[in-house]
Parts: C-alpha cells; structure tokens; sequence
C-alpha cells in the first residue's frame, strides 16, 4: 500500500513538474515572437513615444496632456498565428487631463517591414516608427 501511494505521488510531482515546464516553454516562445517589436517607437503623428519590452507598454517621452510619461498604452501582447502580426489591449487614454475616457479596445499592430507597423483598435488607427 505505501509502494502504491508512492508511486501516485511521484507520478503526480512529474506530471506537475512537467506542465510547469510546458507552461515555462510556451511563454518563453510567445515572448521571444515579441521580439521583433521590442525597442522604442514613436507615433508618426502624435509627440509620444513608447517602450515595447514584452506584453505591456509604457510611454517613455512626449505625451499631450492626457498621456504622461510611465502611462500604460498596450496590455496583453501577443503574437498571432501569422508571423508579424500581434493583439492585445490598447488603452485610449493616460492619466492626464483627458477630455473623455473611451474603454480600452481590443488592438492589432501588423508590422509594415522591420522599423515600421500600423495598430487598429476598433475605428481608431496608428502608424508607428522604430526609433533609432
């Protein structure tokens, strides 16, 4: 009987042991599909810039009142099935003085070539910029 509970509950650590691995595996491979958006990157027409560094990201510089620096601009990043091709989060508004407060909206960057990509979050759109 003490044979059996052992071997239960070497059974269940492995197999605990082994969907931790699996879990581990599967966020390192969705943060290494990031990759390609990690850096700064500028709005083309709007004075912000914003750090991409994994699935949440900060303003680094610029803003216009409603967006300060450290406010939270994409949540939840993740790449899609098609390679450059991303969706998350896109919250529409900082912590400054807004004039209204939209919910966030569902977002997807696509990557135009390797230094540029377009986000659409529902009817609003964005052209972005990799700074150098």
């Amino acid at each position: 009987m003490k044979r059996q509970a052992l071997a239960v509950a070497l059974s269940l650590f492995a197999t605990a042991c082994g969907g931790a691995m699996e879990e581990s595996s599967t966020l390192a491979t969705q943060e290494s599909a990031l990759l390609s958006l990690t850096g700064t990157w500028c709005q083309t027409s709007w004075p912000g810039c914003a750090v991409f560094g994994g699935s949440t990201v900060t303003l680094s510089s610029g803003g216009d009142g409603c967006w300060l620096v450290g406010d939270t601009k994409f949540t939840g990043l993740t790449a899609g099935t098609t390679p450059g091709i991303y969706t998350g989060t896109r919250h529409m508004y900082g912590t400054g003085t807004c004039p209204g407060h939209p919910a966030p909206r569902s977002v997807t960057i696509t990557m135009t070539d390797d230094d540029h990509f377009t986000e659409v979050a529902g009817d609003f759109t964005a052209n972005w910029y990799r700074l150098h």
